[in-house]
């Protein structure tokens, strides 16, 4: 998981009064009520889903990437979808009868496969044994317990994945060249070749290694699904990403000065292979290094605040004033004096803003300004296009009690002529000084003075110099970073391919790090991403309490949401998987999460949708409250919408039909990493955000193309987007998205006054409690059928979740207190009307936590259709519809004769059910079982005596517990569907 850093947002004012209106103190939440989802509960209740699962995992052989890059099993040739979770560090070592428990209820909510993650971390959470001084001896116990929790997995159809190296921190007894200081251990183990070699024995020794519960190696058990290299680790992010300059030696938390001359000798031996002579690389790096006019009005103040903007946010508690200072300067007679009393939570809540002014895509400046300080005290500064925030980063500098000149440069990667500099200093308490900014043009340098490839002196160029640097030296710059993890990915999957024999597909790392980073990830055998919106930030280290949050729901910005940048990672011919995936609570508008995932991963396609994460750190499973910041079994809102993933397994959401690929030649992958380095944008001239990707399909091609260009033309629909299949539609204005699909259909999102017309629905006075009026309301069947022919479907209906006592800050960013020991849920309430005809009768049913029928809605006919009120300590409601005859796979077959459907629910231990089925007439017919994936199980005749009762008795004793769907099939065409389940 990843700690992004905090970037101003532009919020929407109608959310931003909500939420400054709902009260501080004395919340009343006498509606809200515990719907606690026991750990155990494994029941086979109609919100199973178990019966989507094919056990045990791995029966049908090992998974492939298909030439369409897809996944499939290499026995049946059938695609897979992966609906999955992450389980972290301590979490996979349950002991047995957990975790029989564990697998179970991970089988009930759907979920086919378990990220195994960070075993790799020391003490008891990990795989090493704690009593030594070294990560290379495992602890027996701990590995038998992960040995048998994959066995219970396995056992339910639940597949899992490795990650090689995650969370290792390197200690004194694993001899490598230098102490290893920076966070679990990131980029240097991508070229150090000791901790290479280390991280082959830790593969040796855990794929290698026979499970006792198996009789497998994991190497040659199909359930292992896929490996993964490393997690989150890449040069890039190392070098512009959220962990800016960590592969530089005078980078605090970085990978420190041993290292990082290693990395300076590995660049030079590289770039004298490439070009041989100091001569040649001055020719190739050459540049102007010109520069153009003056573009900071009033730049040393002389005229006041002329042309220069300040602001401090004291609802934030920030506290500050900001003025001209007379007696103090740098040049000229004046400065400004900024002295912050209290600091807020973010740096932009006491800033001092420059004017407006032109900047040209494709084009390099330089800021440099004085300043200094009455205590050394590091602050930022923020390079962004005004109002639209448009963001090319945030680079910190640390002012003394001495005027020093400060320098950075940045490159545009679009035209506009409202680019700003912002000075923050919302963190800090403090005085500060400031004087004599510029911004100008600077075409860049090439080899500097005292640069030689034979003193193996030419430097690596950190992020905030990048702007200061030619196109081509930043291009090698990056095209070396690609050379070594190629090497590694090489060098890695190889050994695990070839000699510890793994046949299953293998990822290098998983996020966008820039486009440079995607062609290095591609030539793994799939891709692989995380995304989180609203990441908590931690202003002074990992806290559980001590943390911020932004809380603007993603419904506002479909443009710069994340579900439209996941398609920057998908590459042409492989498997893109979602590997982390959460809007992390308490974030308040935490329900928009699941519909938006599984809908838009349905349209784009993707091959896995994992949530980060089932038990992070956490084997308390018995406790009903929620933890920060990610688990979600314990969390009802979370887990009852694993529901809305049938529609995504089962491919019911129509996929892109329309999908725009770029092209690229290889050295503009490098080149153009100056100006677009790190930044979520189509790497082309013009390349920006875009809701392009929420219309239509989009895919990285060819990365070695003879030009770069683009096949198809991306849409710039705007806000208000429809996907080109019709069945989404994600209204940014007014904060809602819905989903219109035979199989989904639904809304989620600032709800309040909204009446809500879909193919087979209504939504009608949704609700929630304060005003706020912000959840999801879905609607999925439960057999296979579109919605107008589903005999058996489930509500879901989701809003808030908060920990009794739970209480935010004024301005709903950080938490005075953060609650009590049970989990309490908001109430959504309104109506749905279904536009099924008057004759079909339709039923609703409260659930309980396990699934259970409880209470039975009244309903309101209402010619043409039927209306039901819903306000109910629940999340779920099952829906009962009494159709004509239906055909299992969607083509109604209508008959004037009554039907008779008997539901048949598990007598457990019975290896034998009846079915049993009448009619007004005669007929001869087959009786068929198919799974809930429409596999056909088992098949017989079954002669239908008209005018009594008809009764099959189907063995069931050879199949998994699951639910299943029996058909009865005239020999005209005729259908008639019913359900079993099984359980023992």
């Amino acid at each position: 998981m990843k700690i992004p850093e905090q970037k101003p947002i532009l919020i929407n004012s109608i959310i931003l009064i909500i939420l400054c209106l709902l009260p501080l103190h004395a919340q009343d939440r006498s509606e809200w009520f515990e719907f606690y989802l026991p750990w155990d509960d494994s029941t086979k209740t109609v919100t199973d889903m178990s019966g989507y699962l094919d056990p045990p995992a791995g029966k049908h052989g090992f998974l492939e990437v298909t030439p369409d890059g897809r996944f499939s099993f290499a026995e049946s040739g059938e695609r897979v979808r992966f609906v999955g979770v992450v389980n972290v560090a301590n979490a996979n070592f349950p002991d047995r009868e957990e975790a029989v428990i564990l697998a179970a209820r991970m089988a009930k909510y759907g979920i086919n496969l378990v990220r195994i993650h960070l075993m790799d971390v020391d003490w008891s959470n990990g795989l090493f044994d704690n009593s030594q001084v070294n990560t290379i001896d495992l602890s027996a116990a701990r590995l038998d317990r992960m040995d048998y929790f994959i066995k219970c997995l396995k056992d339910k159809g639940i597949y899992f994945n490795f990650c090689i190296q995650s969370g290792r921190q390197f200690k004194a007894g694993d001899q490598p060249d230098a102490p290893v200081l920076n966070d679990q251990s990131k980029y240097v183990t991508l070229f150090n070749q000791r901790l290479i070699e280390l991280q082959k024995d830790f593969a040796e020794k855990v794929l290698a290694h026979t499970n006792p519960y198996t009789g497998l190696s994991y190497a040659d058990d199909p359930a292992m699904a896929t490996v993964e290299l490393t997690n989150e680790n890449s040069l890039f992010n190392g070098w512009f990403g959220w962990q800016r300059d960590y592969i530089f030696g005078d980078t605090q938390n970085g990978i420190g000065p041993v290292y990082a001359g290693e990395m300076d000798s590995l660049f030079n031996g590289w770039l004298a292979d490439r070009y041989g002579s100091d001569s040649a690389l001055n020719a190739a790096w050459s540049g102007s290094g010109g520069a153009g006019e003056e573009l900071i009005l009033n730049p040393s103040f002389e005229d006041g605040f002329q042309h220069w903007s300040t602001y401090v946010s004291t609802g934030d508690g920030a506290a500050a004033t900001i003025i001209i200072d007379s007696d103090t300067a740098y040049h000229g007679e004046k400065s400004v004096r900024i002295t912050s009393t209290s600091a807020g939570t973010q740096g932009w809540h006491i800033q001092l803003k420059t004017n407006d002014f032109n900047v040209t895509e494709g084009e390099s400046y330089k800021i440099s300004f004085y300043a200094k300080a009455l205590e050394e005290t590091p602050v930022q500064i923020e390079i962004m296009e005004n109002q639209t925030w448009y963001w090319y980063g945030a680079p910190q500098y640390t002012p003394g009690p001495r005027w020093k000149k400060f320098e950075f440069y940045f490159t545009c990667t679009k035209t506009t002529s409202r680019q700003i500099i912002q000075f923050e200093y919302g963190t800090q308490t403090g005085t500060f000084w400031l004087d004599s900014v510029s911004v100008i043009r600077y075409d860049g340098e090439g080899l500097e003075e005292g640069e030689s490839l034979a003193l193996k002196s030419v430097k690596r160029t950190p992020s905030f110099e990048i702007g200061k640097y030619t196109q081509r030296r930043i291009g090698d710059n990056a095209a070396f970073y690609f050379h070594l993890e190629g090497a590694y990915t090489d060098q890695l999957t190889g050994y695990l391919k070839n000699e510890l024999a793994i046949k299953c597909p293998v990822t290098f790392t998983n996020n966008y790090f820039g486009l440079a980073s995607i062609y290095s990830q591609s030539r793994a055998d799939y891709m692989d991403t995380h995304y989180y919106w609203d990441h908590p930030g931690f202003p002074h280290g990992w806290s559980d309490t001590d943390f911020t949050m932004q809380n603007h729901s993603m419904m506002l910005n479909p443009e710069g949401s994340t579900v439209n940048r996941m398609p920057l990672c998908r590459v042409s011919g492989l498997p893109l998987v979602l590997s982390e995936y959460n809007h992390p609570y308490p974030f308040i508008f935490q329900s928009e999460a699941s519909s938006l995932v599984y809908a838009y991963g349905s349209f784009m396609d993707l091959d896995g949708i994992i949530w980060h994460a089932y038990y992070d750190y956490h084997d308390r499973y018995q406790q009903r409250e929620q933890d920060m910041f990610f688990d979600i079994a314990m969390h009802p809102v979370m887990m009852t919408q694993m529901l809305l993933s049938i529609p995504y397994r089962m491919g019911y959401i129509q996929t892109a039909g329309e999908t725009v690929v770029a092209h690229y030649a290889e050295q503009d992958i490098f080149d153009r990493t100056k100006y677009f380095q790190g930044s979520e944008v189509l790497n082309m001239p013009g390349g920006r955000y875009g809701s392009s990707f929420l219309q239509q399909g989009f895919a990285q091609g060819s990365f070695d193309s003879d030009s770069t260009w683009l096949e198809g033309e991306p849409a710039m629909p705007g806000s208000i987007v429809t996907t080109g299949t019709g069945e989404l539609t994600w209204n940014g204005p007014a904060g809602y998205f819905t989903v219109n699909s035979p199989y989904w259909q639904g809304a989620t999102g600032s709800l309040k006054g909204k009446t809500i017309e879909l193919d087979d629905i209504t939504l009608n006075s949704i609700q929630t409690t304060e005003g706020l009026d912000f959840g999801a309301v879905h609607l999925v069947p439960l057999d296979s059928l579109p919605i107008a022919e589903s005999r058996r479907m489930v509500l879901i209906t989701a809003a808030r979740l908060e920990n009794e006592g739970f209480l935010w800050n004024e301005s709903k960013t950080s938490p005075v207190s953060i609650g009590g020991t049970r989990a309490l849920c908001e109430p959504v309430s309104g109506s749905i009307t279904f536009q099924f005809p008057s004759n079909d009768p339709v039923r609703v049913f409260r659930l309980d936590e396990t699934g259970a029928r409880t209470d039975l809605l009244q309903t309101v006919p209402g010619g043409s259709s039927t209306r039901v009120d819903f306000s109910h300590r629940t999340l779920w409601y099952e829906v009962l519809h009494d159709t004509a005859s239906v055909d299992l796979h969607g083509g109604a077959s209508r008959m004037e004769a009554p039907q008779r459907y008997l539901y048949h629910y598990p007598d457990p231990g019975a290896d034998l059910v009846s079915i049993e089925f009448s009619h007004p007439e005669s007929f001869q017919a087959d009786l068929v079982i198919f799974d809930m994936c429409g596999r056909v199980i088992q098949s017989m005749e079954f002669p239908v005596t008209g005018e009594q009762l008809n009764r099959a008795e189907l063995d069931v004793s050879g199949f998994p517990d699951g639910i299943y769907i029996y058909s009865v099939i005239s020999r005209k065409g005729d259908r008639f569907t019913g359900r079993i389940t099984v359980a023992r």
